[in-house]
């Protein structure tokens, strides 16, 4: 049985169906200014993603993302599985980043950043297939993200990726989904984001 997307409105009539065209894990990172484990953010990709997982980290702050994403990049590392797919959500592309760059880091299939606080011109290594990138060039809060350089962030959110690997593809949410604030993939445009999410990675 297909599912017609209805499930986005909660009155999907095949939830056994919808969970069954994707067998690797998928974890889900929030951003750093998050107190409800990323619930309200990409908690709410949860019920549309099959096998997928919130790593939650925490409220930080600004103090708490310059001390403590390393901590975070090693343990994130430790804990994913090979062959998964990692979503991540504005500073949350900072820590994975991080990870993939770490000896024990698993292959992984796919790594997707939402709005990524981090330089656009990384090389993200050999430990990730493909990288997709969803940026808006009239992200504010990305933006302001290049007067903190101390922090590792930067402005691929805003700008799309600028680097020389070629496995990675960038998505403009204003031209997709017409949205404009930071976290509009998971309120106004939740429902477009989440369909071409799912086609993106290959779940009927």
């Amino acid at each position: 049985m297909a599912c017609e997307f209805d499930c986005v409105d909660g009155d999907c009539a095949c939830p056994d169906a919808c969970m069954n065209h994707i067998q690797q894990d998928i974890f889900l990172l929030h951003g750093f200014n998050v107190s409800d484990g990323g619930m309200s953010t990409v908690g709410k990709l949860l019920p549309f993603l099959p096998n997928s997982r919130v790593f939650p980290y925490g409220w930080l702050g600004v103090i708490g993302v310059y001390l403590f994403n390393d901590n975070i990049a090693r343990t994130l590392s430790a804990s994913l599985t090979d062959g998964c797919v990692v979503i991540g959500h504005s500073n949350a592309a900072d820590i994975i980043y991080r990870a993939l760059q770490l000896p024990n880091c698993p292959p992984v299939e796919r790594v997707v950043l939402i709005r990524p606080a981090l330089d656009c011109d990384v090389s993200f290594g050999d430990k990730v297939d493909r990288v997709d990138v969803f940026f808006h060039q009239g992200d504010v809060a990305v933006g302001l993200s290049k007067w903190l350089p101390f922090l590792g962030w930067g402005v691929m959110g805003m700008v799309g990726y600028m680097g020389d690997d070629l496995n990675v593809v960038n998505h403009d949410s204003e031209f997709l989904f017409d949205d404009s604030a930071h976290s509009s993939f998971a309120n106004e445009t939740l429902k477009p984001f989440v369909k071409y999410l799912r086609g993106l990675l290959g779940i009927d």
